[in-house]
């Protein structure tokens, strides 16, 4: 079982460096520079909340992490907050000791105040400024594993993440929606939806805690999931263009209330089209007010 946060707490006082006694990795000794906590802000977290998994990198273990919320406002105690700094092979790491962002817990060589070598507490938005990080959000684990007693995230808010030719839709219910200039499509889990998020926000880079940060840096395999998606919006596209016209007289006629008897022996004469221009006119303004209204709900949702 891991720690809790006061637990968690009271190691990292008493071990205000790796050579403090039991401060090397499993309770032995700490032999890689151990003088100090230094590069070592996963590690620091892993031994004093006694995680189960440790990443080789911070943003290595962001994306094991699941959902990444960036309003730090709404993390609560014993959250996890990352950071991205120069790529997969970087980042940093920090827990909260109180809801927000101000009093984050970390290894790093520059705190507000100092429990011990290159280890203390700080606010995420200064440590951003002072290492030109880009802050990643927060989560309420670290690549799966939980604080003991910490409160479990409740789910982001309904957000819009827009870009030139993508828009990025969050929805309360759950659901990630990638939408393009030629359609949409759902995206299965936090994990796909925090890939086109790094994007957008590579791209934009204009958070207020960035201060010459470098665009994201993404792994082969990740390309790999995007293009993918992006596919299955074209395919979706592709399938949809194979209209069945007389399907589509029979629904909009029974969407009219209009009980036109269509089948594949249809006589198409022109009668037929006259109906069939008539149920268009009547049923695709409709459609639009309906897709009007509720796109005015969800962007209300959001201000």
């Amino acid at each position: 079982m891991t720690r809790t946060l006061a637990e968690g707490i009271a190691w990292a006082q008493a071990h205000p460096k790796p050579s403090s006694p039991g401060g090397g990795p499993d309770g032995g000794v700490e032999t890689d520079n151990p003088e100090t906590w230094d590069q070592k802000c996963g590690s620091f977290l892993v031994r004093a909340f006694l995680l189960p998994y440790y990443r080789t990198s911070a943003y290595r273990a962001a994306m094991a992490s699941g959902w990444l919320n960036t309003d730090l406002s709404q993390a609560p105690a014993a959250a996890f907050i990352f950071f991205d700094i120069a790529g997969e092979n970087n980042g940093h790491v920090g827990v909260t000791l109180t809801p927000g962002g101000y009093n984050m817990l970390s290894a790093a060589s520059n705190q507000r105040e100092y429990w011990g070598t290159a280890m203390g507490v700080n606010s995420a938005e200064a440590y951003a400024r002072a290492k030109g990080a880009r802050i990643m959000g927060w989560a309420d684990n670290y690549a799966g594993s939980k604080i003991t007693g910490s409160s479990q995230a409740p789910l982001p808010n309904t957000s819009i993440e827009t870009e030139d030719d993508m828009k990025l839709y969050w929805l309360t219910s759950g659901t990630g929606i990638l939408s393009t200039d030629i359609g949409a499509t759902a995206l299965p889990n936090p994990q796909v939806y925090n890939l086109f998020y790094r994007v957008i926000k590579s791209n934009q880079l204009d958070s207020p805690f960035v201060n010459g940060a470098k665009p994201d840096i993404f792994l082969q395999a990740e390309q790999d999931i995007m293009e993918h998606h992006k596919r299955l919006i074209n395919s979706a596209i592709k399938a949809e263009t194979a209209i069945d016209p007389v399907k589509l007289a029979s629904a909009l006629s029974d969407a009219l209330g209009d009980k036109l008897v269509v089948d594949a022996e249809v006589e198409f004469d022109e009668e037929y089209w006259v109906k069939l221009a008539a149920a268009y006119d009547t049923a695709v303004p409709r459609i639009t007010r309906a897709i009007l209204k509720q796109q005015g709900e969800l962007l209300a949702a959001v201000k």
